[in-house]
């Protein structure tokens, strides 16, 4: 199982980049918030996403270390299961 992680901008990233594009894009003219401040405001809002695709990241991996070993241990049981003359196919 090979996967791409590393990319900010995958389908998480960019969903929730349009999502905060949309909710700062109506709410200057709400209230009245200088674009200085909308600026402010959207770059902290990334740098929270940000964080949060890092740990999606790093959760992802540890799912796909975990999952490579439970493969790992299944192998290494039909090994034995045919040593033994079980039963071999999945």
């Amino acid at each position: 199982m090979t996967r791409k992680t590393g990319s900010f901008w995958g389908p998480i990233g960019w969903l929730g980049c349009g999502a905060v594009a949309l909710v700062l894009g109506g709410m200057p003219q709400l209230r009245g918030v200088s674009a200085v401040e909308e600026a402010g405001a959207f770059g902290v809002l990334v740098r929270e996403l940000a964080v949060q695709q890092e740990q999606i990241m790093a959760n992802q991996a540890q799912i796909e270390e975990r999952l490579a070993r439970v493969a790992e241990d299944v192998r290494v049981a039909r090994l034995f299961s045919a040593r033994a003359g079980g039963k071999t196919a999945p």
